[in-house]
């Protein structure tokens, strides 16, 4: 049985040593391995897991949008998002759906110890991964979510698509506004700024109270420059390889039915961010 995740580029991704340890931890016969693939090989893909030589596919880097048009249904958060990056097989359908923003929301509760309900969230960025954070916010009643992005068009669409079917509040801000307000509880940056270690992110937290957290979900060698900063000012911050174990758990929970011992996952979390 074979599992895999797909992309271009993919030589960097980590997800096969998370996948085949609890693979192997569980006793699974199965492989989890990378593939780099072309954009006119997904519909081959797809009918791989339709039927059945391929268990279940992760979906990154560029293909989680365009790989939707070749599934046979789509889940709520897909919807919403406009992205997928988990694929399997329900009765002789394959379903996508989309683990980051349950990744991140576990992440923030195991990893974290941070409670979203009732809280202000601020969000760098509004591609895929942003909007699936925002649907899992959403159904954890947080109380305001402000979005920024360097496209403020992309902001404002997300703005429009959740605010009709939620009671929450949702704002957006021009990318110049560089403060972010006191106001606010959790910094979350979805961006991909700062994979590059000469990335620059314009951002101000010195207005951010004590208590305020910085999420980053960019997951690099050495801390990106907003886990830095946040740092030096005393904040509570977390890397984003935590929410890279935590959504390919939710993965994993799909495609097996069970989720990997907690202790194993912290454990795993540690080991990459110190190794990789």
């Amino acid at each position: 049985m074979k599992l895999y995740v797909v992309g271009n580029p993919i030589k960097h991704s980590l997800s096969p040593l998370i996948h085949n340890q609890w693979l192997k931890q569980q006793n699974k016969k199965a492989v989890y391995e990378k593939k780099e693939v072309k954009e006119t090989d997904l519909e081959e893909i797809v009918n791989l897991v339709r039927e059945g030589y391929l268990k279940g596919i992760n979906v990154t880097i560029p293909f989680k949008e365009t790989i939707i048009k070749y599934v046979d249904r789509v889940d709520a958060n897909v919807i919403k998002s406009r992205a997928a990056n988990t694929l399997f097989v329900q009765g002789n359908k394959v379903v996508a759906t989309n683990t980051d923003g349950l990744g991140l929301l576990s992440s923030l509760k195991n990893d974290c110890k941070f409670e979203v309900k009732g809280k202000t969230i601020f969000i760098l960025g509004a591609g895929g991964a942003a909007r699936g954070i925002v649907f899992s916010l959403i159904q954890k009643e947080v109380k305001k979510i402000i979005i920024q992005n360097r496209n403020e068009e992309r902001a404002i669409r997300i703005k429009k698509d959740f605010c009709n079917n939620s009671k929450i509040m949702i704002e957006h801000r021009k990318w110049e506004d560089q403060s972010i307000p006191s106001s606010v509880d959790l910094l979350i940056n979805s961006t991909s700024i700062g994979m590059n270690e000469k990335d620059i992110m314009n951002i101000n937290l010195l207005d951010l109270k004590k208590t305020s957290f910085v999420y980053d979900i960019v997951y690099s060698k050495k801390p990106t420059k907003l886990i830095q900063e946040a740092q030096k000012l005393g904040l509570g911050f977390q890397r984003g390889h935590a929410m890279l174990v935590r959504q390919a758990a939710e993965s994993f929970k799909i495609w097996f039915g069970t989720y990997p011992d907690e202790k194993k996952i912290s454990d795993l979390i540690q080991y990459i961010e110190t190794q990789t």
